[in-house]
């Protein structure tokens, strides 16, 4: 995966630890997917078993053998946190 990543804010949409998957939805509303063992946390919350649906994050994105995936997720305000967020679905 590409080291140097891109930001961006969004919200957390779903989270299913026993897939080891979930997705963010992006301030576009395009829909992001991200592997749970994979994904590395920080801020407000630092496990991915406690993501819930609507948080508030910035992201980093890579691009994967499937396309962009997201790799790391900042919960909570911070340096990289956007005003403009989608509304939570």
């Amino acid at each position: 995966m590409d080291a140097l990543a891109e930001q961006y804010a969004a919200r957390v949409r779903h989270v299913e630890l026993s897939r080891d998957r979930g997705s963010v939805q992006t301030r576009d509303g395009r829909v992001l997917p991200f592997v749970c063992g994979l994904l590395k946390v920080s801020g407000t919350v630092e496990r991915v078993e406690d993501l819930r649906p609507g948080m508030p994050v910035t992201f980093d994105v890579s691009h994967g053998p499937d396309g962009p995936q997201v790799v790391r997720l900042w919960v909570g305000e911070g340096p990289w946190q956007s005003p403009r967020l989608p509304e939570s679905t």
